[in-house]
């Protein structure tokens, strides 16, 4: 409340400005204040000055970019609350001013998933601190690099970082070249990781390889439902036999308009068993 009446009270920007109503910060001389104390603005000033003061006692040039992009904000008292919340971010900007972490996305990477890290990182690149990266893309490549080392096979490891890291992360960084990839398209990119390394490992469980793998297995698991991704893995099959390490083959099943066609025909006709006949088949045990 800025003036008013308690039955109607108004807010600092509809209160018309008169002698003696506003205050000037005593520091910078900004009015616009109902009390004589420092500015929201100078107040965050005072506080990153001790937070981002080095051994010395000055401030190193990164930081001092960060501490006049958070001054110069629109809104100090967010940033000075942000940093009462969180000793976290407290503790890590003291660390990078000390030089006891260096100042690099490296650092911020090993943190993950901290959050006070990753606003941290956000702000250090808006001030022009860190480089702009894709962090999307960036957090995919982490997390297949940690996916791939898991793998105990080697074998079936090198196999997985040649198609995931070498075909579908550099497809996607093709597709969204000059802009950036978006959670959507990371997110296929690790469900087809993930039904590779299955299928791979459905694979070993039947003592097969790729080479020794053929088409009447890969129509078993899918009639099984043992293949439970299975455009992820005929994707992969199709990468494997251009690559010369299968000779199964997936074709990409694509439904026009013949297909829905004959589907509407298929499902109008008097020989295909309606909703009732299934269930009364599935009932009775007659399946003819």
């Amino acid at each position: 409340m800025g003036s008013g009446t308690i039955d109607r009270p108004l807010c600092a920007a509809c209160t018309r400005t008169g002698p003696g109503l506003w205050l000037c910060c005593p520091r910078c001389g900004v009015s616009g204040q109902l009390t004589a104390a420092v500015c929201k603005r100078c107040a965050l000033s005072d506080r990153l000055d001790q937070i981002l003061a080095d051994h010395t006692g000055a401030i190193p040039a990164p930081m001092q970019a960060l501490r006049d992009f958070l001054v110069a904000g629109d809104q100090p008292q967010n940033v000075s609350a942000w940093l009462h919340r969180q000793r976290r971010a407290r503790s890590l900007l003291s660390d990078l001013a000390t030089g006891r972490i260096p100042l690099t996305h490296d650092t911020f990477d090993a943190l993950e998933p901290d959050k006070a890290g990753r606003y941290l990182r956000e702000l250090l690149v808006g001030a022009g601190v860190l480089p702009a990266r894709d962090e999307f893309l960036a957090r995919l490549e982490r997390w297949l690099h940690a996916t791939i080392d898991a793998i105990p096979d080697p074998a079936q490891r090198h196999l997985v970082q040649q198609y995931t890291v070498w075909h579908l992360l550099r497809r996607l960084r093709r597709r969204v070249a000059g802009t950036r990839a978006n959670p959507n398209q990371c997110g296929a990119v690790r469900d087809q990781t993930r039904a590779v390394i299955s299928f791979l490992g459905l694979l070993s469980a039947n003592h097969l390889t790729l080479a020794t793998c053929t088409h009447t297995h890969v129509d078993w698991w899918l009639a099984d439902g043992q293949i439970r991704n299975s455009k992820a893995v005929g994707a992969f099959l199709r990468w494997a036999n251009a690559n010369k390490l299968t000779t199964v083959y997936l074709p990409v099943q694509q439904w026009g308009g013949r297909e829905l066609e004959a589907w509407a025909a298929l499902s109008a006709s008097s020989d295909f068993p309606n909703d009732e006949q299934v269930r009364t088949a599935s009932l009775t045990g007659n399946r003819d």
